[in-house]
C-alpha cells in the first residue's frame, strides 16, 4: 500500500489527498479515515490508520 504513508502526511499536515481507480471494494486500512473514527489523546485528535497513531489536523476534510 504505497499510498498509506502519503495518507498519513495529507491526515496530520491537512493537505488534500486524492485516490483514484479505486477497486469496488476499499483496503480496510482506510475504514478508520472514512469513519473518522478518531479519539483524543491528551489535547490531540489522532486517528489510527494500520499501525501507525497519526495526529488528525483540524484542517483536513474528507468528502465521501
Amino acid at each position: 500500500m504505497p499510498y498509506i504513508r502519503d495518507l498519513e502526511n495529507c491526515i496530520q499536515f491537512g493537505t488534500p489527498v486524492l485516490l483514484e481507480n479505486v477497486e469496488e471494494s476499499l483496503d480496510a486500512i482506510l475504514d478508520p479515515v472514512l469513519q473518522k473514527a478518531t479519539f483524543k489523546q491528551g489535547t490531540l485528535t489522532m486517528v489510527r490508520l494500520g499501525d501507525s497513531t497519526i495526529e488528525w489536523s483540524k484542517d483536513f476534510k474528507q468528502l465521501a
